[in-house]
């Protein structure tokens, strides 16, 4: 989609350019193609809104959460993950009602662990390369 909407952007730029006029004049420079690719945004557009100052607090609030994430990820693998590992590999004889058990222990916290990566990658950091990146 976001190719597409490139390519819907760029072809009018190349429409209206007559034969003797020249191609990059007009056309859309690479870096901006970059931006547009890691941008949170589905448009296209040569220069997007920006403000003129960065609002500090925002950020120091993003990272803030950020941390909080990593703390909170820290101890899922701290507190349950590594019990149930430790468990699983100390016994001699494994089963299949310990196998399945431990996999039952351990998914929960699993899941919790791709909701909170998946606020890290969305939310936060998505949020932060907007802020310094133009």
């Amino acid at each position: 989609m976001k190719m597409h909407s490139f390519v819907r952007e760029n072809v009018e730029k190349i429409v209206q350019l007559n034969s003797d006029q020249q191609l990059s004049i007009k056309f859309s420079y690479f870096n901006q193609y970059l931006y547009f690719l890691f941008a949170p945004t589905l448009l296209y557009r040569d220069n997007y809104p920006r403000t003129s100052v960065i609002q500090w607090n925002i950020v120091l609030n993003m990272f803030g959460q950020f941390v909080i994430i990593i703390f909170l990820v820290y101890h899922i693998l701290a507190n349950f993950w590594m019990p149930s590992f430790t468990h699983f590999f100390i016994n001699d004889d494994i089963t299949l009602e310990l196998t399945v058990a431990t996999i039952f222990d351990l998914m929960l916290p699993g899941v919790l662990i791709l909701i909170l990566g998946k606020i890290v990658n969305e939310f936060i950091f998505m949020e932060m390369r907007v802020f310094f990146f133009v």
